[in-house]
């Protein structure tokens, strides 16, 4: 659940900015338009969440027995207008026939 909802707070924050680029306002305007302000709020208070997001380091289990092993990279995304996504996994299987699919990276 957390793994989704970082990538939700930075596609949030991106969209915000590039409402904030349409508004055509001033390099040095401090002051964010009202229309914008409880997106921003909410954005905001959802940041306090990310220092308890972790993500574990190996791609298969430890002792998972390598000798063998196939490794394959399977790349998902899709895109809108407004946004785009990807995300990449890997999936390996291991010499008895066990499965091991794993999270690489996603982009927003």
């Amino acid at each position: 659940m957390l793994k989704a909802k970082t990538v939700c707070t930075e596609v949030d924050a991106k969209l915000i900015i590039r409402q904030l680029w349409d508004k055509q306002r001033g390099w040095d305007d401090p002051n964010l338009p009202a229309e914008l302000l409880p997106a921003w709020s909410t954005w905001e208070d959802e940041l306090r969440f990310l220092p308890f997001i972790t993500f574990p380091c190996a791609y298969v289990p430890v002792g998972t027995d390598l000798e063998g092993a196939t490794h394959e990279v399977h790349i998902f995304a899709d895109a809108s207008e407004q946004a785009y996504g990807a995300v990449a996994y890997m999936r390996t299987e291991d010499h008895e026939g066990q499965t091991h699919l794993s999270f690489i990276l996603a982009r927003s």
